[in-house]
C-alpha cells in the first residue's frame, strides 16, 4: 500500500514538474517575441510603447553623421530614431546590417533602405541642445522614441 502511495505522488510530483517547465518556457518564448505594428501607431500611441519589443516595416534613414531614424509615408512628419549602438544581446544579423550599409553605401549623403526590423522602445525627455547660447539661440530636442535594434529581419535598396 505505501508502494502506491509512493509511486502515487512520484507521478503527481513529476506532471506538475512538467507543467511548471511548459508554463515557463512559454512565458520565456511571450517575453521575447515582438509585437508587430507601424510607426504610425508607436509615434501616436505615446509612452505605452515604452519598455515594448516590437517589429515595425518601415523607411531606415540616414545621413550617416546625425544617426539614423525610421519613417513612414503613411505617417509624413512623423519619425522614430535609431540607437546608435544596438544592445550586446541584439542578434548577429544588426551588426552585419550595420557593416553593410557603411561597405556599400558610406559615400552617399543620404540613404533610404526599406527595413523590417525588431527592437526595444525607450522614451527621451526633450532636451537643450546648447545651453550656452543665450535663450533666442538655444534649439530643444523635443522629446521622442529611440528604438534599440534587436534583429533585422530584411532589408532592401530603396534608393
Amino acid at each position: 500500500m505505501n508502494q502506491k502511495k509512493t509511486r502515487l505522488k512520484r507521478g503527481l510530483f513529476l506532471v506538475l514538474m512538467s507543467m511548471t517547465v511548459d508554463c515557463s518556457t512559454n512565458l520565456l518564448h511571450a517575453q521575447s517575441t515582438s509585437t508587430s505594428t507601424s510607426l504610425c501607431e508607436i509615434v501616436r500611441g505615446g509612452k505605452e510603447w515604452v519598455g515594448k519589443k516590437v517589429r515595425v516595416r518601415a523607411r531606415y534613414y540616414t545621413d550617416f553623421f546625425h544617426g539614423a531614424r525610421l519613417e513612414d509615408t503613411a505617417c509624413a512628419g512623423l519619425s522614430l530614431e535609431i540607437a546608435a549602438d544596438p544592445p550586446n544581446n541584439a542578434d548577429p544579423g544588426v551588426r552585419r546590417f550595420s557593416q553593410a550599409l557603411s561597405k556599400k553605401y558610406y559615400d552617399s549623403h543620404f540613404l533610404f533602405i526599406n527595413v523590417d526590423i525588431s527592437g526595444t522602445l525607450s522614451w527621451k525627455e526633450s532636451a537643450v541642445l546648447n545651453s550656452a547660447l543665450s535663450k533666442e539661440k538655444r534649439l530643444t530636442m523635443p522629446a521622442h522614441f529611440i528604438m534599440s535594434l534587436d534583429k533585422v529581419w530584411a532589408f532592401s535598396d530603396s534608393n
